[in-house]
């Protein structure tokens, strides 16, 4: 039976829309992409429409990312949103939208025309660039300022546990019954480009720490599978580039343990042989 953790480490578990503009008629599934490649995944703005994309959009029962490119093949950005709906603008930052990625686990709705392909989310788009005018080039953050990310674990409550503080770890350590497993790549404690954050929560009852980039999925472990929000412990990358990797994130449901790790062979071990689950990447580390 696990019991609570004393450790004052945080735990990390891991509209309806308004109606569109424009209407269009039906475009066939099969319609180029008109020269498009994917951007990320982008939340809309927070006053106003709420449209990060001001451009003509519409809903059809057929959504797929190409239908929308075709129809937007005069404009920049071409997002999905909520399944069926699509808009079109030449800017990302309309509404006190942001424009930049948020976690891809936010942009997981199956299009209506294609259940293989995702189309944005609630209040998310699935947004594609054209290719010319490029947008900038990704800014890397700044590696000498990136942390371990230390990661410890308690037989006893089966919990694994990680943060970028050495003196909560040491305590965690030295005190709570954990042991020091290493290191699984290095974050940042403050915001670089190009960065979103990690959340941290943690689970009284189920003595498990939970980390994720997905908000909705942090407000969802809070409001209903008994986490309580305790901060945000790090920045990853949303995606590969600048040369991090994927942190794996799996978990187990007999041991009410999520566990991470940059290692692809222990992922498949702990799978295979520990009772754990594959969930996909958490999010990317510096090596």
């Amino acid at each position: 039976m696990k019991f609570a953790s004393t450790l004052t480490l945080s735990a990390i578990f891991f509209g309806s829309l308004s109606s569109v503009a424009h209407a269009a008629t039906e475009l066939d599934n099969a319609a180029p992409s008109a020269g498009f490649s994917y951007f990320g995944c982008v939340a809309e703005g927070t006053t106003g429409s709420r449209r990060a994309l001001t451009g003509p959009s519409f809903t059809q029962s057929n959504m797929t990312p190409p239908v929308c490119q075709a129809h937007c093949s005069s404009y920049r950005y071409g997002g999905v949103e909520n399944g069926n709906e699509c808009y079109c603008g030449n800017s990302l930052t309309n509404n006190g939208a942001s424009g930049e990625l948020i976690s891809e686990a936010d942009c997981q709705t199956s299009c209506s025309g294609d259940s293989s392909k995702k189309c944005g989310g609630p209040w998310t788009l699935s947004v594609y660039t054209k290719p010319a005018p490029l947008p900038p080039a990704p800014t890397c953050g700044d590696n000498s300022k990136a942390v371990p990310f230390l990661r410890g674990y308690n037989p006893s409550l089966t919990d694994h546990f990680y943060t970028t503080s050495a003196p909560e770890f040491n305590h965690a350590v030295g005190a709570l019954g954990y042991t020091n497993e290493g290191s699984v790549g290095h974050v940042w404690v403050a915001k670089q480009p190009g960065t979103i954050p990690l959340y941290r929560l943690y689970s009284s009852g189920a003595a498990d720490h939970f980390y994720t980039t997905s908000a909705s999925e942090r407000d969802n472990a809070v409001a209903n599978l008994g986490y309580t929000f305790e901060s945000i412990i790090a920045y990853v990358y949303p995606r590969a580039t600048c040369g991090a990797v994927p942190l794996y994130r799996l978990y187990s449901a007999g041991a009410t343990d999520h566990f991470y790790t940059q290692s692809a062979a222990e992922r498949d071990h702990a799978v295979s042989s520990l009772g754990y689950a594959n969930e996909g990447v958490a999010g990317y580390v510096l090596g």
